[in-house]
């Protein structure tokens, strides 16, 4: 199970950036971890 993370990206002139997703993935899915 993947968890995907969406949001407004900025770099450091805090410039709007497209395009990039942050995805977690988990090795043992655990009722802890999910």
């Amino acid at each position: 199970m993947s968890v995907v993370i969406s949001g407004a990206l900025t770099d450091g002139a805090g410039i709007p950036m497209s395009g990039y997703h942050i995805i977690l993935k988990s090795r043992v899915n655990t009722p802890e971890v999910v």
